[in-house]
């Protein structure tokens, strides 16, 4: 959803982030966050995340994104099926 307040600048897209564990990356050590897309092309809240692994959990960030640029994020888990 879009925020609750934009504060005067209307939305023009979304950053997205994921966060990685070390399970799912090649390296060792802590979770990462990536940042997969820093604005999208549209104010659409839409946003397709490929390459994920079967039957795993997920946390993503979400940043609305004005002409002052990201504001703060939202933080969603997911998990993707077997």
């Amino acid at each position: 959803e879009p925020p609750e307040n934009d504060h005067g600048a209307k939305v023009v897209g979304y950053k997205v982030a994921i966060r990685l564990d070390a399970q799912q990356t090649d390296r060792n050590g802590p979770a990462e966050w990536i940042t997969l897309c820093e604005q999208t092309k549209s104010a659409v809240p839409a946003y397709v995340v490929t390459d994920l692994i079967g039957n795993s959990s997920y946390t993503l960030d979400i940043h609305a994104v004005n002409k002052v640029g990201p504001g703060d994020g939202c933080e969603y888990r997911v998990a993707t099926a077997p």
